[in-house]
């Protein structure tokens, strides 16, 4: 799928190499983030300053309503089980149901959240923010479970757990 300037969306065949319909997510204003559910049964679309949706992957048909749900999109990203769906932006991370879109619970993650990841058994949440650095969080009560890990003189840009869970990296800019 590849998203344009004008809030369209195509979705293309990789075995025809042709389009095979395009999804109009609700705002003319350039396409940010697509993602598939792990399934490949569902694409969520982030658009413009904060416009979500959740579509068939197959048919193309909305599965929600477009809605706001950040003041502007950094992340967007699936649970591995698909279950779930994380935002990032401002004015701080969103969950929300990956079957129906719907927003579960308040934002989290006060100010500018960078990215924002599930760890691979779904029970943790990694954020990165400009202000924040590294916080990790409960899944379900959407608490934080560390302090900030913080990189002095930068800002945070993503973090990530380890395919075990371990660890988390993260990467920073200076700009």
């Amino acid at each position: 799928a590849a998203g344009g300037l004008n809030g369209v969306v195509r979705v293309w065949e990789v075995a025809t190499g042709r389009a095979s319909f395009d999804l109009e997510p609700g705002a003319p204003a350039p396409v940010r983030f697509i993602a598939f559910s792990p399934d490949g049964e569902r694409i969520a679309t982030a658009v413009g300053q904060g416009t979500f949706r959740l579509w068939e992957a197959k048919t193309g048909k909305p599965i929600s309503e477009p809605f706001p749900v950040e003041a502007s999109f950094a992340d967007l990203v699936f649970s591995n089980d698909g279950r779930r769906i994380l935002t990032a932006g401002t004015p701080g991370g969103r969950l929300l149901d990956g079957r129906t879109g719907e927003l579960i619970g308040e934002p989290f993650g006060a100010g500018a959240v960078r990215s924002a990841r599930f760890s691979a058994d779904g029970t943790r949440i990694v954020t990165a923010s400009n202000s924040k650095g590294v916080i990790i969080w409960d899944a379900t009560t959407l608490q934080p479970l560390t302090e900030t890990f913080a990189h002095p003189g930068v800002r945070t840009v993503k973090a990530e757990f380890s395919p075990d869970g371990r660890f988390v990296r993260s990467e920073v800019s200076t700009n």
